[in-house]
């Protein structure tokens, strides 16, 4: 009988031991510790948003440490930013560890890239007027009797190619060898 009661001391004794090791709380620590967040951003005077609280950078916000938070920073101009913030849990302050929850990281920089210029579209091209066509003088109007008519400019801005500049088409060996027979089947008998 002495040995069950030492055997139920020692039980009680571990459980008191381990349970003072144990932090207090939830696994975050002090769910209802709220932590100092500094919030900044580059430039200055974006809006910095975390869950439903907001403030204008460079600015401060009390959070209560929560599982996936982010901190959202808008600015005009500028395209937005997310971060994402990790909660450390709180620990033992018996083993040095703190109790609270940490957020990191603290403080929170957001480094905002200015917007892409938006395209601009072309202004209309207007149509060039119409000059009214002028008349030739009469030299060049009529030409002389027996005179060669002026050859008009060619439409084409590049010139034909010299006769010689291409080779004459010819029944030449290719210079690449046959395929080998066996490179396609028969066709299938009907």
């Amino acid at each position: 009988m002495s040995r069950l009661i030492a055997i139920g001391a020692c039980g009680i004794l571990l459980a008191s031991c381990t349970s003072s090791m144990l932090p207090s709380g939830s696994i975050l620590g002090s769910s209802d510790s709220p932590v100092a967040l500094r919030l900044e951003s580059d430039p200055p005077g974006a809006e910095a948003r975390i869950g439903d609280q907001s403030c204008q950078t460079p600015c401060q916000l009390s959070v209560t440490p929560a599982v996936d938070m982010t901190a959202t920073f808008t600015l005009k101009g500028y395209q937005s930013q997310t971060i994402g913030l990790e909660v450390i849990p709180g620990g033992n302050p018996q083993m040095g560890e703190p109790v609270n929850a940490r957020i990191l990281p603290n403080p929170v920089l957001a480094e905002l890239e200015p917007e892409p210029a938006a395209p601009r579209r072309a202004a209309p091209k207007r149509a060039p007027a119409k000059a009214a066509p002028k008349s030739a003088p009469a030299s060049e109007a009529v030409p002389p009797q027996g005179a060669a008519p002026a050859q008009s400019a060619p439409s084409n801005p590049f010139p034909d190619p010299p006769a010689n500049a291409l080779p004459p088409a010819s029944n030449a060996p290719s210079p690449f060898p046959p395929p080998p027979a066996s490179a396609f089947p028969p066709p299938p008998a009907r």
